[in-house]
């Protein structure tokens, strides 16, 4: 067992953790980056195009939403179909950045809410 300390804004708290030592199985490596095609429409016309996106959004993608790591494509292409706002024109990748930890945090937040 190891002590860890929980810093917040007002205080601190200790905790014990388990510290077996094993590594936790993860879809995509933390620190590399993932190419995930899918389809966007450019003035009318319907691309196909690539964004790299970080395997530490992607793992919590995978976490919040319980999908399978098969089918990140197809998630991210529905999350861009699904947001009104989204502007071909403006920075893609940035926009899904946007879109996946708006994903993560509200599963989060309903997570919490359900008590779970």
């Amino acid at each position: 067992m190891q002590t860890v300390k929980l810093f917040s804004q007002s205080d601190y708290s200790s905790q014990q953790i388990d510290d077996n030592n094993e590594p936790i199985p993860q879809p995509f490596e933390y620190l590399e980056t993932y190419r995930v095609a899918l389809y966007i429409t450019r003035r009318g016309i319907k691309v196909r195009t690539a964004v790299e996106l970080d395997g530490c959004l992607l793992n919590l993608l995978i976490e919040s939403t319980g999908i399978d790591k098969s089918d990140i494509s197809r998630a991210v292409q529905e999350m861009v179909d699904d947001y009104s706002p989204f502007d071909a024109m403006l920075p893609i990748t940035r926009q899904i950045n946007y879109l996946i930890v708006k994903i993560i945090s509200q599963r989060n937040k309903l997570n919490r809410s359900q008590g779970a």
